[in-house]
């Protein structure tokens, strides 16, 4: 839930910005395009605290029938971990996995979006802020299927984590029609 906090309050900060500078919604779409090609990166920071403090760490390995050298590749990846402050059970690394989708492979994908409209001089607002919103959505949702302490919130199909980015796909998917529907800015 930190990371919904952290949302919170860079909406509230961006709020705060349009009242002091009186942005318009198109320059505070602009605003969180900028920000949202690097959150990524704090976010990968974030995730590798989360691992060396041995938190938010993944559901217990019990795949029956795969073989001893699979097991050994994935240990030596990473992809799966024994975390000694919890209990001597291999599980897997969630935190790696969210350091690698939430925020390697969303920084390349923001960040590249990004070169590549500065390189055709067009300029879409919100792509960016709607990309990061669907990626950062599909990633958690699909990770919390993995994550332990996500194990007990489970409510039918859903944990309330996944519930809260059901909305976030939604949102996403509406930032990028009307990201798409919008004219592309020239960049001077």
């Amino acid at each position: 839930m930190s990371f919904i906090g952290g949302i919170i309050g860079v909406v509230l900060m961006v709020l705060l910005f349009r009242m002091l500078f009186k942005l318009s919604w198109k320059e505070r779409l602009i605003l969180f395009d900028c920000m949202l090609v690097v959150v990524p990166l704090g976010i990968m920071l974030g995730r590798l605290g989360n691992f060396l403090n041995q938190e938010l760490y993944g559901i217990i390995f019990t795949i029956s029938g795969v073989s001893e050298g699979v097991v050994s590749l994935l240990q030596s990846l990473g992809v799966l971990y024994i975390y000694p402050k919890i209990d001597q059970a291999l599980r897997i690394n969630t935190n790696l996995l969210s350091m690698i989708f939430e925020g390697g492979v969303l920084f390349v994908l923001n960040f590249s979006l990004l070169m590549s409209m500065l390189k055709k001089k067009r300029f879409c607002v919100g792509k960016i802020s709607s990309y990061f919103v669907l990626g950062y959505g599909v990633v958690r949702f699909l990770l919390e299927y993995l994550r332990h302490d996500s194990q007990a919130e489970f409510i039918g199909l859903f944990s309330k984590s996944q519930r809260f980015f059901l909305l976030f796909l939604v949102f996403g998917i509406g930032l990028l029609v009307f990201s798409l529907r919008g004219q592309k800015e020239p960049l001077e």
